[in-house]
């Protein structure tokens, strides 16, 4: 049901993207909470003010909600005035940075861009100034396993990215999305 969702994400029915999800859903029982002390908090202002401790910001999101993609958008002016310069997304390709300095997004740079938020998403960080990294399936897999494909990401934002960075005296990300900032 997922899929289904995503695919009406894409449709950019997103009403049904959420039932779908909703139908899928296993039942919880949650235990309530005292709430009588608690203080609403703007999430953009708070983000910002713990990003500014942090060398790099990931943002996790559902692929079939596209309102999760909303609150990474919404952040990405000030987290670049705070020195973030990299933002990597798991759904970019091998490719999809020479096609996005073009100024576009097609249905070949990734799965999930076909998306319009996804896509605005990426095109506005590449407006900002932000390096857009791909990193996901650049690496042979052999067992064909979540955590192989999760390890080979890993690798690849180290080996193509973080040593860079790191030798060039800067490091800051944002990839979904992580945000990675530059140092001095």
């Amino acid at each position: 049901m997922q899929d289904l969702g995503v695919k009406y994400s894409f449709a950019g029915l997103h009403k049904k993207a959420l039932v779908a999800k909703d139908s899928t859903a296993e039942s919880e029982t949650l235990a309530l909470e005292d709430l009588t002390d608690y203080k609403a908090k703007s999430a953009e202002s708070e983000i910002l003010k713990r990003s500014q401790l942090h060398q790099i910001v990931m943002f996790n999101e559902a692929h079939d909600i596209a309102q999760h993609r909303v609150l990474t958008y919404r952040m990405l002016s000030g987290l670049w005035k705070q020195g973030y310069r990299y933002f990597a997304a798991e759904s970019l390709n091998s490719s999809a940075s020479s096609q996005i300095n073009k100024g576009y997004v097609t249905n070949n740079i990734g799965y999930y861009t076909r998306e319009s938020i996804y896509a605005n998403l990426v095109l506005k960080a590449k407006e900002i100034g932000f390096e857009i990294i791909s990193y996901d399936m650049h690496k042979p897999s052999k067992l064909n396993t979540t955590d192989e494909r999760e390890t080979n990401s890993a690798l690849t934002i180290k080996e193509k990215y973080l040593i860079k960075t790191l030798m060039q005296k800067s490091s800051s990300m944002l990839v979904i999305p992580i945000l990675m900032k530059r140092n001095g």
